[in-house]
């Protein structure tokens, strides 16, 4: 193995991290990159069905869309409007503001549109990993 080398620089003068480049003896053959990228994929889909317990949609505003980012998963510089969590097995949370007992309708209608284009993706995913676990373990696997 050897030890870290420096990355060469990109275009902004920034060598970013250091690069850790490991050189095993011995043979490497197709095989040996299979195991690993078969190892690599269930490590990500184990990690996207323990992700998948429930799904959260929050809506948020602002008035300066240059002053949001994240930081630790949280919205800094938006005001939360609106927040949903659908559990797996279908129990859901929703929460709306009001203002004089009436909802918003236009932020539901947003805030809606979210959550049903989070679950249209979250069904694309699960698909994708039943696909992918059936081609690893299926016949003359």
């Amino acid at each position: 193995m050897r030890l870290p080398r420096e990355k060469a620089s990109d275009a902004s003068g920034d060598s970013g991290s250091p690069e850790i480049v490991i050189e095993e003896s011995g043979s490497s053959g197709p095989a040996d990159g299979i195991q690993s990228f078969v190892a690599k994929l269930s490590g990500t889909i184990s990690r996207a069905l323990d992700d998948m317990g429930s799904l959260e949609v929050s809506t948020y505003v602002t008035g300066d869309m240059t002053s949001i980012y994240v930081e630790e998963g949280q919205v800094i510089g938006a005001a939360l409007r609106a927040y949903t969590r659908v559990a797996l097995d279908g129990d859901t949370i929703v929460c709306l503001p009001e203002r004089d007992g009436e909802i918003d309708r236009a932020l539901l209608e947003i805030h809606a549109a979210s959550v049903k284009q989070a679950q249209e993706a979250r069904c694309e995913l699960m698909r994708t990993i039943v696909e992918a676990a059936a081609r690893l373990t299926g016949p003359g696997r």
